[in-house]
């Protein structure tokens, strides 16, 4: 056998079995995702036997629900400030949106468990805006 032959395949040999063992830890890995997966559908359908679906519950005939739906809208102009802020309850969630005047603003939504301390914590977030020196405006839509 010819000498540098014999170096050629041997580096052949090693990078296949190089491609080989990529290829089986990308498998091993994506078995781990889908077990990872299947854990956490596994925790999600465990949760939902917990809490049951509230759209699946009935509401009596003939009674209105009425979500009191709240919003406040602050500016705060100063110096070189010109921000607003934003605040709406909505039954169970308060939608908070803020930014500079004339521009639409980021929003961020939380949700509670009862309507009372959304609008507590709404009430709360009012406080503070208002320590800060922001002014009630009526609502720019």
């Amino acid at each position: 056998m010819i000498p540098g032959l014999r170096i050629l395949l041997g580096r052949n040999v090693q990078a296949q079995s190089i491609r080989a063992a990529r290829a089986v830890a990308k498998k091993r890995r994506s078995q781990r995702v889908d077990r990872r997966d299947a854990n956490i559908l596994q925790q999600i359908q465990v949760l939902g036997k917990l809490a049951p679906d509230r759209a699946a519950k009935k509401r009596p005939a003939g009674r209105a629900i009425a979500e009191e739906t709240s919003k406040r809208y602050f500016e705060l102009v100063a110096d070189k400030s010109r921000k607003f802020w934003e605040v709406a309850v909505d039954g169970k969630k308060v939608t908070v949106r803020f930014g500079r005047i004339g521009a639409q603003g980021q929003t961020r939504v939380k949700t509670f468990e009862t309507p009372a301390a959304a609008s507590a914590h709404a009430q709360r977030l009012i406080g503070q805006k208002t320590g800060k020196g922001y002014q009630e405006q009526s609502p720019a839509e």
